[in-house]
């Protein structure tokens, strides 16, 4: 599971955990539900300023959305950024920017 992945799995989960539909989460963050239903789909990524509205409309932190919550995903994740040579330590960034433990 890769970001676009980790995203729209959260995404859906954090939604669901408030009773929320995809008509009241678009609403509150600004954006289309058709486009939201796309990014919970996994079918495109959203922009790190889409990822700030809906972290601020579901009232959690930005890493929330983006980290996998499953060990192998997070294994895999590392692995992936690793190899591209972009980022080389992701739940590093997310420490860095968010303030969460970084582990991996």
């Amino acid at each position: 599971m890769y970001l676009k992945e980790a995203m729209a799995t959260n995404l859906r989960r954090e939604r669901h955990a408030r009773d929320m539909t995809q008509e009241e989460l678009a609403d509150q963050a600004g954006l289309s539900s058709r486009y939201l239903g796309s990014i919970e789909r996994g079918a495109v990524s959203a922009s790190v300023t889409v990822l700030g509205r809906l972290a601020k409309a579901l009232r959690v932190n930005p890493c929330e959305l983006i980290l996998s919550r499953s060990p192998e995903n997070r294994r895999a994740l590392g692995q992936r950024f690793h190899s591209s040579n972009h980022i080389r330590q992701p739940r590093r960034v997310c420490k860095t920017m968010c303030g969460q433990r970084g582990g991996d």
